[in-house]
């Protein structure tokens, strides 16, 4: 469902969008729920690909299926077994973590799902790059901003938020946008000319 919404609605050629939102829903599932759960990402995957409005056919929707899972996969043997991640987020190292798995999980579900997509000739030869960067970070964006949410969120917060708690809040999320800002639309990017 979250898939035909963003491939739909948020994808301007329907391939890529600037967020992925089940990218971040499959790491948080798999590291809440445990490793069984990666057929599930991989059923969901397809089956997104089959339903979505691109009229996708099975092999193609095969081969990003495959890419996603692997992107899981990644991130969960990352986050679980190499990192050790807290799933409460309780220190900035957690984050810091999951950004740095993201980063590089993301890069089996850009590399399957553009070369599938290339293979088949529905993206040409000099769009590749450019659908290969968007893809990443895309799947990147929703492994870092919707992971977290999902897995602090699951236990409501306290009736009474502390101002250091809002404050902790705010400036995780506050960070979160400004670096995706810098780092994706080039704010302050005639700053560092020199550098």
């Amino acid at each position: 469902l979250v898939a035909q919404v963003v491939l739909g609605y948020f994808a301007a050629n329907h391939v890529t969008s600037l967020v992925w939102p089940p990218s971040g829903i499959a790491v948080a599932a798999l590291l809440l729920g445990g490793i069984r759960y990666w057929p599930g990402v991989f059923l969901g995957a397809v089956a997104g690909n089959l339903l979505s409005a691109a009229g996708t056919p099975l092999p193609v929707a095969l081969g990003i299926g495959f890419g996603n899972t692997m992107e899981v996969l990644v991130a969960f043997w990352l986050l679980n077994r190499h990192y050790r991640i807290s799933t409460e987020f309780t220190h900035p190292r957690d984050y810091a973590c999951l950004g740095l798995a993201g980063m590089v999980s993301a890069v089996p579900s850009a590399v399957c799902g553009v070369s599938v997509l290339f293979a088949v000739g529905y993206i040409p030869g000099e769009e590749v790059g450019r659908n290969l960067l968007n893809w990443w970070r895309g799947d990147l964006l929703g492994i870092v901003l919707v992971a977290p949410l999902l897995m602090v969120w699951r236990h409501p917060p306290p009736v009474k938020l502390s101002a250091v708690l809002l404050a902790r809040i705010g400036l995780c999320f506050g960070l979160a946008w400004l670096f995706g800002q810098v780092i994706f639309f080039g704010w302050f990017s005639e700053s560092f000319n020199g550098i």
